[in-house]
């Protein structure tokens, strides 16, 4: 499961820039390199292990958030894969030792957006209209909305500028929104 999450969030691109500068800094900084590679397993590998985790899919949904240190710590063996990268190349092209870091972070962000792009593209992505159509058509004719979640923004959309349910006086509950407040 965290190598199958990892490879998700990194691609495979970007687990190869990593795994180059875990070995570069594996060569320099042998110390520093065990401890980050240490801080992972420990914030994976162990955790499930000491916490007895069963593998269902609540466990994984609720567990998914402590692989964010991971990912973090392997931001930096990418960065240093980067730098590596970049210092291979640097007597190829002469000059161009800025054009060489733009062009290897562009490809590795072009790589890992067209590696999730159907994840991301949220061109005909309705969930939030529809949710709030339907949270907005349940409600009495001339009623007061209290409002004061994420549902605020879809709701206000829908209610001042597509002009959908004007009976209504939408209300947020912090009196962040909308321009309206608790009390007049």
């Amino acid at each position: 499961f965290l190598g199958s999450e990892i490879i998700t969030q990194y691609t495979r691109a970007g687990i190869a820039l990593a795994s180059v500068g875990f070995v570069t800094l594996w060569k320099q900084q042998r110390q520093i390199a065990l401890m980050l590679l240490s801080s992972i397993l420990c914030v994976s590998v162990l955790l499930i292990i000491g916490r007895d985790f069963k593998v269902s899919a609540h466990d994984l949904a609720v567990f998914r958030v402590y692989h964010l240190t991971s990912y973090g710590i392997l931001a930096i063996f990418a960065a240093i894969g980067l730098h590596t990268g970049k210092q291979w190349l640097i007597p190829y092209c002469r000059g161009m030792h800025g054009l060489i870091s733009t062009v290897i972070a562009a490809a590795l962000v072009i790589s890992i957006a067209a590696s999730h792009w159907e994840d991301n593209n949220r061109r005909d992505y309705r969930w939030a209209e529809d949710l709030a159509r339907a949270k907005l058509a349940d409600i009495d004719t001339g009623a007061v909305l209290f409002t004061g979640n994420d549902f605020d923004f879809p709701i206000g959309y829908l209610h001042y500028i597509l002009g959908e349910r004007r009976d209504l006086t939408i209300i947020n509950a912090n009196g962040l929104l909308y321009g309206s407040q608790l009390y007049n």
